[in-house]
């Protein structure tokens, strides 16, 4: 299964389905209430998330599949909470990963060889935990 395929299947389980294709969106899904999407930006691409017309960037990747893998963390961790399992991240990030503030805000990821910038503690956290894991590993780990 294609990364896109895992990604739709993921948003499907939580009722969101594909957003409407505009410039710049790679895919994306939502419901009557949020959105996420995956876009280019420049060199990188971005992770961004829309919730009642409020558009906020989540993270900054300079690879697609790393984005992806980012936006089926949050995806799947939606699943997880929808159903009241746990948790599966610790709270601190990944043995050997570094998590960083940056001044200009957010904070710098560095684990198993990949790099972004996550606007929030939480997700970079989480994301340190999966950076360059893959997006069938990923699956297997939020929503088994």
């Amino acid at each position: 299964m294609d990364d896109v395929s895992v990604l739709a299947d993921a948003a499907s389980m939580i009722g969101m389905a594909p957003l409407t294709p505009r410039e710049g969106v790679v895919h994306g899904w939502g419901d009557m209430e949020v959105a996420f999407a995956v876009e280019r930006d420049g060199d990188g691409f971005l992770v961004r998330r829309e919730d009642r017309g409020r558009s906020s960037v989540m993270g900054r990747f300079p690879e697609l599949t790393e984005a992806d893998v980012f936006l089926l963390m949050i995806l799947g961790s939606i699943w997880r909470t929808n159903r009241g399992l746990g948790d599966p991240f610790p709270a601190e990030p990944a043995p050997g990963a570094v998590v960083e503030r940056l001044d200009a805000g957010g904070y710098r990821v560095d684990a198993h060889g990949y790099s972004a910038v996550v606007t929030s503690r939480v997700y970079a956290s989480r994301y340190a935990h999966v950076a360059g894991s893959g997006m069938q590993a990923v699956a297997e780990l939020l929503l088994a």
